[in-house]
């Protein structure tokens, strides 16, 4: 009886000071982090004070961030914002290049193509611009057919690490850190402003 009731001490114990799966992921994003500057981070006494999930991040929020990035790059009034399409601004950029390239011609016709360096570089513009919004389209509408879909999960973390560059002096940290989107691990971390 009294090997069963320390067994069972013993597993309580160890079960309640470990970590839980996000503090592992953060312990192993910091720790590869340090191991980039050849670090240990065990020699670094890294504490998680706190660990909070803040939200899931969706298919959907990504939608809007793409629709706003259009909004911003094509710069439309407030009332033709929810009017602006991605068909609409590929087509208007297309029209630009064409329309730059068809001058590019006629001047190289007219022996004039010493004129044509601002207007081939505008060109060249137009077309990566182009590039640019096909790909915010097609990551839209990707998302589009999964709006739900959790793409990340963003935690505030408030952790403690000794600094080496500093004759280890304890600092502390509060930053944003975000997982892939199978939850398995953070891969990026923001400063909180």
């Amino acid at each position: 009886m009294k090997k069963i009731s320390t067994l069972l001490i013993c597993s309580l114990i160890t079960i309640s000071c470990s970590k839980n799966k996000e503090e592992e992921m953060l312990h192993e994003y910091q720790k590869e982090k340090v191991t980039k500057i050849n670090f240990n981070i065990d020699d670094l006494d890294f504490d998680i004070k706190s660990l909070t999930k803040l939200n899931d991040i969706k298919a959907k929020d990504s939608m809007t961030y793409f629709k706003n990035k259009l909004t911003d790059y094509y710069k439309v009034a407030n009332s033709e914002k929810d009017t602006l399409s991605f068909n609409y601004v590929i087509t208007e950029l297309d029209n630009l290049a064409n329309s730059y390239q068809e001058l590019i011609l006629l001047r190289a016709k007219a022996g004039k193509s010493y004129l044509n360096y601002e207007d081939k570089e505008n060109r060249n513009k137009a077309i990566k611009e182009k590039v640019y919004v096909e790909s915010w389209k097609d990551q839209y509408e990707k998302y589009e057919k999964q709006p739900e879909l959790v793409l990340s999960t963003k935690y505030k973390a408030n952790y403690t690490i000794l600094n080496p560059m500093l004759n280890n002096a304890k600092q502390t940290f509060e930053k944003y850190f975000y997982t892939n989107s199978n939850q398995t691990k953070f891969i990026i971390e923001e400063d909180i402003k």
